[in-house]
């Protein structure tokens, strides 16, 4: 059984909680945002980083030129853990994207959003993948 097939209790990550739990309970997003894992981070308005509601960074593995995760700077381990309290956060990350879209010159680009282990979330954090620099079809998968 790996990781992502463990029981929703069995991790300590499916639920919201802030980064420092989140770290504490093994997740590498939330290690990631606390500085404890390097990355290699997109700049983008509204301001990022700590304190900020979202962290845009490159993929480590990307299917696309261009390949980032957007995260939100909360433990958030799905879109269906999401509630109202976290209504604001979600907007701001979109816009974090669509601003560091702007700068880096992307117009045409893709959005995905994988909510679980069998829709192919493989880290339990809730992330936008943003792909582009290539032509891509209708199809989405």
């Amino acid at each position: 059984m790996s990781a992502g097939d463990q029981p929703a209790d069995a991790s300590g990550l499916e639920r919201v909680q802030t980064l420092e739990e989140g770290a504490a309970a093994g997740c590498v997003f939330c290690k990631i945002m606390l500085g404890k894992l390097p990355c290699k981070r997109v700049p983008a308005d509204p301001p990022d980083g700590p304190g900020g509601d979202a962290w845009i960074i490159n993929d480590l593995h990307p299917a696309a030129p261009v390949h980032w995760l957007a995260m939100p700077a909360l433990h958030l381990p799905r879109v269906s853990s999401a509630s109202d309290e976290q209504a604001y956060m979600l907007g701001r990350l979109f816009l974090a994207l669509a601003s560091a879209a702007r700068r880096q010159g992307l117009s045409d680009y893709r959005l995905i959003v994988n909510n679980g282990v069998g829709a192919g979330q493989t880290v339990p954090h809730l992330h936008v993948h943003l792909l582009a620099g290539t032509t891509m079809g209708e199809r989405l998968v």
